[in-house]
């Protein structure tokens, strides 16, 4: 029989009965790489992989490296945030992925230094950490609908707790001494 479950009446005698199993292929994906901007920077495969085909839950090292003038932000498939790290071990769904690399110019600010804020970690839990060369005034937190959430200022700019957010998805608003205003998407797990 080939069926898997087989309902057998033993005859009067020995018999041998023999299971014969062969080989499942497991299906592969493909998995892409992009980049937003063709001169924000590059998108590759690290640790000598490269272009798929791969099975799923097999873990892919891609590395995002910006170009001068340019800075690396996040990396999405489609259009969904995906990671904020620019070197990480993506593990592969079950279907092709193209991959994003986002890339921003870096703008300056009036004295001609670079604008460089850092908010970290995204997807965030608890703790929120900001990291600026430039002065900062506020930062705003809203929700998805544009309520706001949270406004900090003066001493509580290095952290801002979090622990109290619903997982979702955020917009950090820092507006800087100066009046520049910077908006970060980020994720509430």
């Amino acid at each position: 029989s080939s069926e898997p479950n087989l309902a057998y009446t033993m005859p009067a005698g020995d018999v041998e009965l023999i299971a014969h199993f062969s080989e499942v292929a497991q299906p592969v994906f493909n998995l892409t790489l992009a980049v937003n901007l063709a001169e924000g920077g590059t998108a590759a495969f690290g640790d000598g992989q490269q272009e798929g085909p791969y099975e799923e839950g097999v873990t892919v090292n891609v590395v995002a490296t910006p170009a001068e003038g340019y800075e690396f932000v996040e990396w999405t498939a489609d259009g969904v945030y995906v990671s904020s790290e620019p070197n990480f071990a993506y593990m592969m769904p079950a279907g092709d992925v193209e991959l994003i690399a986002e890339f921003q110019l870096i703008t300056s600010t009036n004295n001609d230094r670079p604008y460089s804020l850092k908010i970290y970690p995204n997807p965030f839990t608890d703790i929120i950490y900001l990291e600026s060369i430039q002065q900062i005034d506020r930062v705003t937190i809203s929700d998805i609908t544009g309520k706001t959430i949270r406004v900090n200022s003066g001493n509580e700019l290095q952290t801002i707790t979090t622990g109290d957010f619903k997982t979702g998805l955020y917009f950090v608003s820092v507006t800087f001494k100066n009046g520049e205003i910077k908006v970060l998407r980020m994720i509430k797990r």
